[in-house]
């Protein structure tokens, strides 16, 4: 089972003004992107993990290959747009009204 990015939850210029849409669909598109792809080739090198889900790989992160601890530690479990602070994501996604507080 191939790992595959998910698409954004809104679209890339939900965050503007603060991020624009350009910015965005790099980060996810690209930057994000290519996490998933290393860790995919990874994988392909340690095939008793090609069923194993994302969390799996995280959870028994001691148990996987050097390979695949690399793209965890690079930031393949990135839960937030912006990448690298989740206050600072939280503060711009309420700015735009795509989270609440609900």
């Amino acid at each position: 089972m191939a790992h595959v990015l998910p698409p954004l939850p809104y679209a890339p210029e939900a965050l503007e003004p603060h991020l624009d849409a350009q910015t965005m669909t790099i980060h996810h598109g690209k930057h994000h992107q290519a996490y998933v792809t290393n860790l995919n080739a990874a994988i392909e090198k340690a095939p008793e993990l090609a069923t194993w889900t994302l969390d799996e790989l995280c959870a028994k992160i001691n148990e996987v290959p050097e390979a695949v601890r690399v793209c965890q530690r690079a930031g393949i479990t990135v839960r937030m747009v912006t990448g690298d602070n989740i206050h600072t994501a939280q503060h711009i996604a309420r700015e735009c009204g795509i989270l609440t507080d609900d």
